[in-house]
């Protein structure tokens, strides 16, 4: 079905056949995202793995994150800093005995907690020292999640574009974009500067080290410093924010419904025993927690959705329809 938005055109796919023709064989008219002038300006003109569009840059930068940065062997060389925090947290909630405790900033602190370590290195909570650093950075993110889940008129009606001239929203995203590079910026001359030091620590090749290491490769294909930003942005926002939604919202369910969380405890129990600690193998028997999770993640999907758009006009077979150019 054909609707327009604005002067968008725009294609919903409500048939598996055709879904799967388009995804098959039709993927690569398909596989770029659709233009926004937020995302450009605030992603460092799309230089992120996100809202690239396809080509050579995409592949490079794909399989940089596929091989150095999210491959199995070095999501598991990150589970030491996963079982400290959350033992961190633990010891946190356990503090404060039978008094109230917000739960939601406790997962939001645990889950940017893990990904600051494994990206960055270092943590930039509140408890640490350089608190200052960390209310910089949680506004600052803040404004750039408020900022790409906006919705801009001007990308549907072209000539109401100028409404963000007066709204506040073109001022909005230029001060984001320069409150970002500082402090971006910031964080990996500070990661530069104490690199060798950090490396001969617990820390060891942190996400940040990765992307310094290919900025500095004599190779063809060579990462740029608004890359290694923008990749940074793609962690931060898929990584802490999604997580913590996603785990707020399993508690919730869990409270809502009694029998589910009863039985998620008797099987956390049973495998776990007296033991002090909830380990990877642990975790991989837990057939009804997964089960759990798979069905909170159904129910309260943690990412918008992001439509693709088309490159060029496309014939699809089954259902005998022609898809123009740039529709979404």
């Amino acid at each position: 079905m054909r609707i327009h938005l604005g002067s968008a055109p725009a294609i919903v796919v409500s048939s598996a056949a055709v879904a799967e023709e388009i995804v098959r064989t039709h993927d690569i008219a398909f596989s770029n995202r659709l233009e926004s002038r937020i995302y450009k300006r605030l992603l460092y003109d799309r230089k992120d793995l996100l809202m690239a569009p396809y080509g050579e840059y995409w592949r490079q930068i794909r399989g940089v994150c596929a091989t150095q940065l999210l491959s199995l062997t070095r999501v598991q060389s990150l589970h030491n800093i996963r079982e400290e925090e959350t033992d961190l947290m633990i010891q946190k909630i356990r503090q404060f005995g039978s008094y109230p405790f917000n739960l939601s900033q406790a997962l939001e602190k645990v889950t940017n907690d893990i990904v600051c370590r494994a990206s960055l290195g270092k943590r930039y909570s509140k408890e640490e020292e350089d608190s200052e650093s960390h209310s910089k950075l949680h506004r600052v993110f803040q404004e750039l999640n408020s900022l790409l889940g906006l919705f801009n008129i001007g990308e549907y009606i072209p000539w109401l574009d100028l409404i963000n001239n007066f709204n506040g929203v073109n001022q909005r995203v230029e001060k984001n974009y320069h409150e970002l590079d500082e402090l971006l910026e910031e964080i990996i001359e500070d990661h530069v500067a104490n690199r060798a030091a950090d490396r001969s620590k617990e820390n060891g090749i942190v996400l940040l080290d990765v992307l310094l290491d290919g900025q500095n490769s004599q190779k063809e294909f060579s990462i740029t410093r608004d890359s290694i930003k923008a990749i940074v942005l793609d962690v931060f926002a898929g990584g802490s924010d999604t997580t913590y939604v996603v785990l707020e919202w399993t508690m919730t369910e869990l409270l809502r419904h009694p029998e589910a969380l009863n039985k998620v405890q008797k099987e956390v129990r049973r495998i776990v025993g007296s033991k002090a600690r909830v380990t990877r193998d642990d975790l991989a028997k837990m057939s009804y927690l997964k089960a759990v999770l798979k069905e909170s993640m159904r129910l309260h999907p943690s990412v918008p959705l992001i439509p693709r758009a088309s490159t060029q006009d496309v014939v699809v077979n089954v259902a005998l329809q022609y898809l123009p150019a740039h529709a979404s």
